[in-house]
């Protein structure tokens, strides 16, 4: 499944996940995960797709990094950020 799949039959998903993790509050897990669904329904990720992230922000995180994390080489962003091997999907 993915979520595509847990969008569109949200009982079945918990179903599965609850045969993975027997130890699960299916009620409380419900709860958090149509808030997690709802905000995934934006416009950037309609027109995107889900992980999609603009590159202007990512190369502003990676520019912290290079300044406050002491590396030992500073890091392009080219070299570790692409939104290439996203697949969008369309949302339910």
């Amino acid at each position: 499944m993915g979520w595509r799949d847990v969008m569109a039959d949200q009982k079945e998903a918990l179903a599965i996940f609850k045969k993975r993790v027997p130890e699960i509050d299916v009620a409380t897990i419900a709860a958090n995960m149509k808030l997690g669904l709802e905000l995934m329904k934006t416009p950037r990720y309609a027109a995107n797709g889900i992980g999609w992230i603009e590159q202007q922000k990512m190369c502003a995180s990676v520019d912290l990094v290079n300044t406050y994390m002491g590396l030992p080489r500073k890091v392009e962003c080219a070299a570790v950020f692409t939104n290439d091997f996203l697949t969008k999907i369309t949302m339910p």
